[in-house]
């Protein structure tokens, strides 16, 4: 988890649009799992109808870090994991409008307590207009990381998640290519420096230690573990970036974190009952 907090701190470390971040985050991650798959010996071959899912979940993969970046571009590191820390809220409304799951009236009381822990951090920072928008492209962060969570939970809960993770990272590089054409920027030396440690360690590296520890812990214990994604980013902010932390940052942060928290955990209830 610290690791991936800390992939936000690149949004502020290379100065590109978010678009050529992801892109680039993109490519040597689909690289390093495409030789890891080989070195494993991971078979590559995949259905047409798992393939086109997998090319719907790599955008949605792409709209996800997009936004997250752009967020954290336009606001800071801490309003950035902040609004993306409010993604197990989307779930059960998600579930509700596609599966008709019931959703638990305590998600009302949850919803509104990560709300005002956000207004919190938001008072603490005196937005402006532009802020504002990055702030709502954290929300529709959280929204997209939440449906990509349920669209796999529900559709290739079978398959090998590192075989996933290649072919949802490598159509999100593809679908995101072409959009490049748009930008007038290029890459310097210290940028590709930087896509290659996004890439490979921060990315490839982390979300297969994240599938390494579901053989010794719940998966559930895995999720409720994002919770703490914030906390070591917002530190790691401050630490790296010299971001300021206030006490309302702190009460806000706290406050979404340990609402996030509760939402998990009873989620988890819910799913073994």
């Amino acid at each position: 988890m610290f690791l991936l907090a800390v992939c936000a701190l690149f949004a502020k470390w290379i100065d590109l649009p978010a678009l050529y971040i992801v892109w680039g985050r993109c490519l040597f991650a689909t690289l390093a799992l495409y030789i890891y798959c080989r070195y494993k010996r991971i078979n590559l071959t995949i259905s047409k109808t798992l393939a086109q899912r997998l090319v719907i979940s790599g955008a949605l993969l792409a709209l996800h870090w997009w936004s997250f970046f752009q967020s954290i571009q336009l606001t800071s590191v801490a309003i950035g994991l902040l609004t993306f820390a409010t993604f197990p809220l989307y779930v059960p409304l998600l579930n509700f409008v596609l599966y008709r799951t019931p959703i638990q009236p305590l998600l009302l009381l949850q919803g509104l307590l990560c709300l005002f822990g956000i207004y919190l951090v938001v008072a603490a920072d005196n937005l402006t207009s532009t802020a504002w928008f990055g702030l709502l492209l954290g929300l529709f962060s959280a929204a997209c990381f939440a449906l990509l969570t349920v669209f796999n939970r529900h559709y290739v809960q079978q398959q090998n998640p590192v075989l996933i993770s290649f072919y949802q990272q490598g159509s999100a590089l593809l679908l995101l290519s072409p959009w490049l054409l748009l930008l007038q920027q290029s890459p310097s030396l210290n940028d590709w420096l930087l896509f290659i440690v996004l890439g490979v360690f921060f990315t490839a590296f982390t979300h297969s230690l994240i599938i390494y520890s579901l053989r010794f812990i719940p998966a559930f214990t895995v999720s409720l573990s994002f919770t703490l994604e914030p906390v070591y980013g917002i530190f790691a902010a401050y630490l790296l970036l010299g971001e300021s932390v206030t006490v309302l940052t702190i009460v806000g942060a706290l406050l979404i974190v340990s609402t996030c928290a509760w939402a998990s955990v009873k989620s988890g209830q819910s799913s073994s009952d």
